[in-house]
């Protein structure tokens, strides 16, 4: 207690601002640091999400182009018997006189259903 007695009043309170603003200035970093840290974490937890999200749709989209190239594999199927069929039919002595005979009219009709004509199945008779 001896040694703050000689020391002048003016210097006391110096030493005290010195010290208020010390702490002041720690309090005031150590709040600014807590915000930062915690705005950097609620960022890499909307990022992660963000990324799970992404990571779903490519999925989805992936899934999507899976099944659009079967469907075009077997759109293609369907398209290349339809051209040899009609090729056959175009071949014959008949179409020169007619457009379609009982194997081309099943043939056109498969086509417009968007099928592929079974050669199993025998052509209708016309009336």
């Amino acid at each position: 207690m001896l040694a703050l007695s000689l020391i002048p009043l003016p210097y006391k309170l110096l030493g005290l601002a010195a010290l208020g603003a010390g702490l002041f200035g720690g309090g005031f970093y150590s709040g600014h640091r807590l915000a930062v840290l915690s705005e950097q974490a609620a960022s890499a937890r909307l990022l992660k999400e963000t990324i799970t999200k992404y990571e779903v749709k490519v999925t989805e989209y992936n899934n999507l182009a899976q099944q659009l190239e079967v469907s075009k594999r077997e759109n293609h199927a369907i398209t290349e018997a339809l051209n040899k069929e009609v090729d056959k039919i175009i071949n014959r002595p008949v179409y020169r006189t007619a457009c379609f005979d009982a194997a081309g009219l099943r043939i056109a009709n498969a086509a417009l259903a968007g099928k592929s004509p079974d050669p199993g199945i025998p052509a209708p008779t016309l009336p």
